[in-house]
């Protein structure tokens, strides 16, 4: 240990808490540390064609984001599949998460902490800080239905919209419900 004062107390995580964070991964990993995602299989690769799974295996990295400086993470790693010759997977694309353990959340996270983006499980193949981005847009006239679109696609994630379009000069309310482990807001 670098440090240590009330190392049992719980607390939410603030600044400086991530900086001293920062500071104590530095120190154990190095500056230079990078996270590896890496993509595995055992199976035969004939033509182009890979007969069997892709295994995505996560090494931690926070970083594998559309949302960041440096977005296509997930394209680059699609890219090295392909310059390693697969043009074609015959079975599945599995992820495996199995570096971190399955607790996701810290000692102290309460459920009322669980709606905010910084409440995000922790995993060790996290997509997008493990949140998803929802893109509201009002109809064109008063009464007609708001879209709500879920970004990135694929996420699971099920919107029970029942919101409508107010007048300009109306006052409108946007309320999210959903239960933690829920896919259903």
């Amino acid at each position: 240990d670098l440090y240590a004062l009330n190392a049992g107390k719980l607390v939410m995580p603030g600044s400086v808490m991530k900086i001293l964070t920062t500071a104590a991964a530095a120190e154990r990993l190095g500056w230079d540390h990078r996270f590896e995602t890496r993509a595995v299989t055992t199976a035969p690769i004939a033509s182009g064609i890979l007969r069997g799974d892709l295994v995505i295996i996560g090494g931690g990295d926070p970083g594998i984001s559309e949302r960041g400086d440096d977005p296509g993470a997930m394209r680059a790693l699609a890219r090295q599949v392909l310059e390693a010759g697969v043009t074609r997977i015959e079975g599945g694309i599995v992820g495996d998460d199995d570096l971190f353990d399955d607790k996701g959340f810290g000692d102290g996270w309460t459920l009322d902490n669980m709606p905010y983006g910084y409440a995000a499980p922790v995993s060790a193949l996290t997509y997008n800080e493990g949140s998803v981005d929802l893109v509201v847009q009002a109809g064109k006239a008063m009464g007609d239905p708001v879209v709500v679109q879920v970004r990135p696609e694929g996420s699971g994630l099920r919107i029970d919209n029942k919101l409508v379009t107010v007048s300009a000069t109306g006052t409108g309310a946007l309320t999210l419900t959903r239960l933690p482990g829920s896919s259903h807001v």
